[in-house]
Parts: C-alpha cells; structure tokens; sequence
C-alpha cells in the first residue's frame, strides 16, 4: 500500500508535470507539495526541520565531502563545457546573485523536507536497511527530475540522491542536508550546468 503511495507521490507528480508540459511551474509543485508535508509533519507531530545531527563527530567528514564535490562539479562544468563554464555569474550577475540567495530557501530546503524528512518518516519502515532506504531514495529524487529530460540532470540527481539521502541517514539534521544540497545547487549554477536544469534560460 505504501509503495503505491510512493510510487503516486515521487513519480506519479513528475510524470504529470512531463506531460502537461508545465515545467515552469515545477518550482511551485515542489513548495506546494513540500507544505503539503509539512502539514502532516505537524499533524503527526513531528519536527518539521531538526537542526542538531546525531552523528555530529562526522560533520567534519560532511564539510570534506562538500569542498570535494565541489570542485568535481567544476571541473566536470570546465571539461564537458568550457564556453558555458561560468557563463551564468559572467553573463547574469544580478540575477545569478538572486539565485545564489534564494535557491537554499526556495528550492533546496522544500526539496530536503520532502525527499528526505518526510520520505524517511513515511517509508523507511516500510523499507528497513541502510542500503536499501537510501538507493531507493536517490532513485525517487532523480526520477522526481524526469521533466527536465536531460541525462545530465537524471545523473546529477541519483548521485546527489545517494549522498543527501546518505547525510540524512546518518545525521537525522535536515539543517545539514539542506545545508549540502544548497551548495552543490548554486555550484552547479555557478558553474555554467544549471542551465542543463532549467532549459537554457539561465544563459
């Protein structure tokens, strides 16, 4: 009953937003449904976003991984695409700005809340094990990036998948979650690949 319940909510959504063709609304899907959660978050009572890790003598390890990653993405930017390598900060300062600003609220965090805080609230019972919970989240969250129909983005998402979902396995924070995803976002805009995320409109 679950898994058609996850199978509905994490593909069903997408897919229908593929269809319909409304991409630019995607980031008002993502904020809809993450209040959605949150409204059953607090109705069962649960915090909505925790702060505190419980594995805080790995945070050093999650700070490591963040500069590491980083500068994969980079240089992965400069090697597949060198004319578009930082092409968004050079081209749209001000709004690359905007971006940088806004994306940890606006999309980072409503994404955490949903694919992780209320994804592992809901379902990891249904799915007990470290390994099995965490794959079977990233491939949710990257087949929640269907619309963009781009192998870069479904590639980008599971990887990312597997580490956020990985970072809220063990630390149960959806501050540091957040605090990582938020990151590798505005790299990936900075970058110059974000505009393989949001169709080329960033150029």
């Amino acid at each position: 009953m679950k898994f058609s319940e996850l199978v509905i909510l994490f593909l069903g959504i997408p897919l229908i937003l593929l269809i319909a063709r409304i991409n630019i609304q995607v980031l008002f899907a993502v904020i809809l449904s993450c209040l959605a959660v949150c409204l059953y978050l607090k109705f069962n009572k649960i915090k909505i976003v925790n702060y505190h890790s419980k594995n805080p003598q790995n945070l050093k390890f999650v700070l490591f991984r963040i500069v590491f990653v980083s500068f994969v993405i980079l240089s992965f930017s400069f090697l597949y695409d060198e004319q578009n390598f930082l092409s968004f900060p050079r081209k749209n300062f001000n709004i690359y700005i905007l971006v940088i600003i806004l994306y940890p609220f606006l999309s980072a965090l409503p994404q955490e809340i949903l694919y992780r805080r209320f994804f592992f609230e809901r379902y990891e019972t249904t799915f007990p094990g470290k390994t099995k919970i965490i794959i079977l989240n990233a491939i949710f969250f990257s087949l929640g990036h269907i619309i963009y129909l781009n192998p870069i983005v479904i590639s980008f998402t599971f990887i990312g998948g597997l580490i956020f979902a990985w970072n809220y396995y063990e630390h149960r924070s959806t501050f540091w979650v957040t605090l990582e995803h938020a990151v590798y976002g505005n790299i990936v805009f900075t970058s110059g690949l974000g505009v393989y995320f949001y169709h080329g409109t960033l150029q």
